[in-house]
């Protein structure tokens, strides 16, 4: 008997040993999927970035803008200010700035790898995210630095040229004055930001000269209504109307305004070879919505 005891213990101990033999993990087996990559976070990405990282980032071309070494910087800076938030709390995303991180050599704008940092009205405040390549979900910092580069995204120098603006003052304040009659809120005002020559014919005494406004309220939430087609907030919240619609140039011939053009109208006076004040007008007269006459 104690023979056939031994003969099975000997069997059982063969079986457990077999390279078939199913083994089962242990609550707390810490060598369970030892072998699968943690996902990268937010803040290992963002903390490991460095300029050549960076490519393709969507500054405005009006103004002097941050080199991608320093770009980098600020987002490393970042990589420490997260907080709690949430899309509410965030509300409308303002400003966006958006490039490519860590993009494969042979397509600078893979998707995969774009970044987005947007900026909304709630200050130092900054909402994070990207492609799929990218870390998942939304990273919210408060990082003022990095707020205040996103906010002042669509900030360019501006000037009002003073002999312009004496010489035609009356004209450029009825213009603003019907502006300001378009925008049917009393809470919003129509300010005059820039005055600037875009022509300058004096040998047939043709001239034309941008007149730029932008819309303000003590609220930038009275402004919102006003955010159609291509216009945009600066970083002192002065709502830019979309150039792409309105008739802002201002053309004057012989010294005397004649009336207001839209960008189309100037582009094609510029494109062609004119020799009097009468090949403008005729150039006017081809174009659907070119020109109001005072």
């Amino acid at each position: 008997m104690i023979y056939l005891i031994g003969v099975f213990l000997l069997c059982f101990a063969l079986v457990g040993c077999s390279p078939d033999a199913t083994t089962y993990p242990q609550p707390g087996d810490d060598s369970v999927n030892s072998n699968e990559e943690e996902p990268v976070s937010w803040e290992t990405l963002l903390s490991s970035i460095h300029g050549e990282d960076i490519k393709n980032p969507g500054w405005s071309i009006y103004r002097e803008n941050p080199t991608n070494d320093e770009l980098a910087q600020y987002l490393r800076n970042s990589a420490a200010c997260q907080t709690d938030s949430s899309e509410e709390t965030f509300g409308e995303s303002i400003w966006t700035l958006e490039m490519y991180v860590d993009t494969p050599p042979e397509d600078e704008w893979d998707y995969d790898h774009i970044l987005n940092l947007s900026a909304g009205f709630q200050e130092n405040l900054v909402r994070i995210s990207g492609g799929d390549a990218l870390p998942g979900g939304i990273f919210y910092v408060e990082d003022e630095q990095l707020y205040w580069m996103v906010r002042s995204i669509n900030d360019y120098e501006t000037s009002i040229e003073e002999p312009a603006l004496s010489a035609y003052q009356d004209t450029i304040e009825a213009y603003i004055a019907e502006e300001q009659g378009k925008c049917g809120n009393p809470a919003v005002k129509v300010e005059l930001l820039s005055i600037e020559e875009r022509m300058n014919r004096s040998d047939i005494g043709v001239a034309a000269y941008s007149i730029g406004t932008v819309l303000t309220a003590d609220s930038p939430q009275e402004l919102m209504q006003y955010m159609a087609g291509g216009a945009y907030f600066d970083s002192l919240l002065r709502l830019h109307p979309d150039g792409n619609s309105v008739r802002s140039t201002m053309l004057v011939i012989n010294g005397t305004p004649v009336g207001f053009l839209n960008w189309e109208a100037l582009d094609a006076i510029e494109s062609q070879d004119i020799s009097s004040s009468e090949d403008v007008m005729d150039i006017l007269s081809q174009g659907k919505d070119w020109f109001k006459a005072i």
